[in-house]
């Protein structure tokens, strides 16, 4: 068994931190992004003041914001039907909102877009945090969709430079893509790991080393991926 060195710019769950250890692939964490919830009565009556339209989740930090929001200033959600990326995301909001219907979900925001689109919704509320990417509101208003958007949390990079040599680093956002180049550069052996396509778009701007998308949006699938590629 080869041992291989793992860096993950978000925390891995535990039970997955084991099960790379038993591949012989030893994970380092080191979080290069955090996140803050925007709790206030200002955003919980722009909440309210929202006409009935289709609820879009695109990460699980949005739909945490929204939680606690409704937890500390307790209002009906404008529609009980969302849309949503797969994955941790749609977990979350069934542990969360078990009350709402998943409509539909998407493996990156174009592709959940695109099934807004064809399901011919004419308003929707986008919540968002203050780095997000314009893939979806901007193609959903190119289609006629209204798109109220509210800001529900914020995104801090939160770099470091690192003096070690990894033979993978995963990234699981855009954001943190950016954080970590902005003051590290990696060797032309390291492979990236990629939890989707928006986030392997973000890498491409900043490499040109490999890099590995999972299949799904989930934690295990991306960990899934590296076992696989450094024991096959």
């Amino acid at each position: 068994m080869q041992h291989v060195y793992i860096l993950s710019t978000k925390t891995i769950v535990p039970a997955l931190m084991e099960q790379a250890s038993a591949a012989g692939i030893q994970v380092k964490n080191i979080d290069f992004i955090r996140t803050e919830p925007i709790i206030s009565k200002e955003k919980a009556d722009q909440l309210a003041s929202f006409s009935s339209a289709a609820l879009v989740f695109t990460s699980t930090n949005a739909v945490e914001a929204v939680f606690e929001l409704l937890q500390q200033y307790p209002n009906p959600l404008p529609s009980a039907h969302v849309y949503c990326m797969a994955g941790r995301t749609a977990e979350k909001l069934a542990a969360l909102f078990p009350q709402l219907t998943v409509k539909d979900t998407g493996n990156k925001a174009s592709e959940l877009a695109d099934k807004i689109i064809e399901d011919g919704e004419k308003d929707v509320i986008f919540f968002s945090g203050n780095l997000r990417r314009d893939d979806l509101p901007e193609k959903l208003k190119a289609n006629g969709i209204h798109v109220h958007e509210l800001e529900i949390y914020k995104t801090f990079h939160t770099p470091r430079t690192l003096g070690e040599e990894y033979d993978g680093i995963i990234f699981f956002s855009p954001s943190a893509a950016e954080s970590f180049f902005s003051t590290n550069r990696i060797n032309n052996n390291t492979v990236c790991f990629a939890i989707g396509e928006t986030t392997a778009a973000a890498l491409r701007q900043h490499t040109n080393n490999r890099i590995m998308v999972a299949e799904h949006p989930r934690q295990e699938n991306v960990i899934a991926m590296v076992i696989d590629h450094f024991n096959n």
